[in-house]
């Protein structure tokens, strides 16, 4: 099954980064068919040095260059329709994939042709990678996925596969969103009755900390979270009441303190211990 790597970079971003994610691709026990590589604007030289470096390497990236910085949802609509293959799996450009996360999610779609997206668990750690702080664990299957994504995002973006027909079909992410364009997707997704699941497993490691945190508050936050939130209500994949509850109760999660929204995440969204038994 041949399949994809969709990934999306600005001028921002580290290169030591992206080196780390392109080396945990490169080190799959099941390589991609091609990595298909966004260009969000201009880059810095020491971005195209290890973008260069990685395509002598592997020589299966293919870079997709936009002239302006146009944002993250068109980026990726522009990566999307550039990818060869229909099986797409999203990565991140500052985290690291495990050794067989692309044969174990690649197998489970040969195995369960119905899915229609699929994600996995994540581990979350400091800025370095050197510290490993939280597991983050997602319903499995389709009935709990649909439950739970009416008050948290169902997937880690980073961690999904998807079908490419599926998300043409649903006109790609969202670009008229300044963030949160994934889980507005699902939200869609969902509501049009595809199929969803996560692996269970942890097939990613992401970086967080205090920069997490700081993200996912203050006024211009919450105006983000209503725009996505408004869009999953006209879907129709939230209803009314939903919406209400969500805005009421995220708006005052978002002007909290930076300390207790630290609590909130490490407390009681996150895990210490490994799950071992699949939850059905």
């Amino acid at each position: 099954m041949k399949f994809s790597v969709l990934m999306s970079i600005y001028q921002k971003e580290k290169s030591e980064h992206l080196d780390v994610c392109l080396e945990s691709i490169s080190n799959q026990t099941l390589l991609p068919n091609e990595i298909v590589l966004v260009e969000d604007g201009p880059l810095t030289k020491e971005l195209n040095h290890i973008i260069q470096k990685w395509k002598e390497k592997i020589k299966i990236i293919k870079s997709i260059k936009l002239e302006h910085n146009s944002g993250f949802a068109i980026a990726l609509n522009a990566g999307l329709k550039a990818c060869s293959h229909n099986i797409i799996a999203r990565m991140d450009t500052d985290d690291f994939c495990v050794h067989e996360r692309f044969e174990k999610q690649i197998s489970y779609f040969k195995e369960h042709s119905e899915i229609d997206i699929l994600g996995s668990h994540i581990a979350e750690y400091d800025e370095t990678f050197e510290k490993m702080l939280h597991y983050h664990y997602f319903p499995l299957t389709h009935k709990k996925i649909y439950k739970y994504g009416k008050l948290r995002n169902p997937f880690h973006h980073a961690t999904v596969v998807f079908k490419k027909s599926v998300i043409l079909e649903l006109n790609g992410y969202p670009d008229k969103l300044r963030k949160m364009q994934d889980y507005a997707l699902w939200g869609k997704l969902l509501a049009s009755g595809f199929i969803t699941a996560n692996y269970d497993d942890i097939l990613v490691k992401v970086r967080a900390g205090d920069q997490l945190y700081k993200r996912r508050r203050g006024l211009e936050y919450i105006r983000y979270e209503i725009q996505t939130l408004k869009y999953m209500k006209d879907v129709g994949y939230l209803n009314f009441f939903e919406y209400l509850f969500n805005l009421s109760f995220k708006t005052i999660v978002r002007i909290l303190p930076i300390s207790f929204i630290k609590i909130i995440y490490e407390k009681l969204l996150r895990q210490k211990k490994v799950l071992v038994q699949r939850t059905k």
